[in-house]
């Protein structure tokens, strides 16, 4: 099976939002973020494909791709830090 990051690989890191967006478009994303969501797949049954790309001083420093059902929570391993610390 080909790696699916490999085909992005070329195309996103060092680029700028502004050539990110001609691209991608503008997608559902806030300008000023460091990090944009682009939904490039979705299955009949509802699994969802999501590349996303982190920016540090306007430009493309790495992406992932992520496949999910449901909603899209980026801030998995931060909000189980933050269960695990908590007192009951």
């Amino acid at each position: 099976m080909k790696n699916k990051n490999l085909a992005y690989n070329d195309s996103i890191i060092g680029k700028t939002k502004k050539e990110i967006i001609e691209e991608f478009g503008h997608g559902f994303n806030f300008y000023p973020d460091d990090s944009w969501n682009y939904e490039i797949g979705k299955t009949w049954w509802g699994m969802k494909t999501t590349l996303i790309i982190d920016f540090e001083k306007n430009k493309a420093t790495k992406f992932k791709i992520k496949s999910y059902y449901g909603k899209l929570n980026l801030n998995n391993e931060k909000n189980a830090k933050n269960r695990s610390n908590t007192k009951l």
